[in-house]
């Protein structure tokens, strides 16, 4: 039918928007300059980078194998990769990525429920993760401004 084809056209079109975004994104940074010039602060900025997905990494295996055992939910690898690309990429990846996994036969509905979800969560992610944010910075600040030392003119 019509809306059949329709849904099928608006849901590729929407598939290949979330790859133009995610390939602008890829697209803006300068290896370059990160890779020959950076030097030093390349490989430290890598390695402050790396320290929190490790230990995400471990929060989340740890954290999905206590709610599979505490709660007896279980839980499939598709919402544990979705849930933490939502929680450290945001919403529009992780929805792609729910929309773009593998579903077969009668899995298949919960693709639309997890990208909903994943979609949802990330932006609740983002919204508490940039108030928790300017909330340390705040802090950070105040707390340097009251150490500083004050000059005498």
């Amino acid at each position: 039918s019509v809306t059949s084809k329709i849904h099928c056209l608006t849901a590729n079109m929407a598939t290949v928007c979330y790859y133009m975004l995610l390939s602008v994104i890829g697209l803006s940074t300068n290896l370059h300059n990160a890779l020959l010039l950076g030097g030093w602060s390349c490989l430290s900025s890598f390695v402050f980078a790396a320290i929190p997905l490790v230990i995400h990494f471990q929060v989340i295996l740890l954290g999905s194998l206590a709610v599979m055992k505490l709660f007896s939910i279980p839980l499939g690898i598709e919402e544990i990769i979705v849930a933490s690309n939502a929680a450290i990429c945001g919403p529009v990846t992780a929805a792609t990525l729910a929309s773009n996994l593998s579903w077969k036969g009668k899995n298949r509905h919960r693709s639309k429920g997890l990208t909903i979800a994943a979609t949802v969560w990330g932006i609740v992610g983002d919204g508490v993760g940039s108030v928790i944010g300017v909330a340390i910075a705040r802090i950070l600040l105040s707390t340097v401004q009251s150490n500083a030392p004050t000059i005498k003119m």
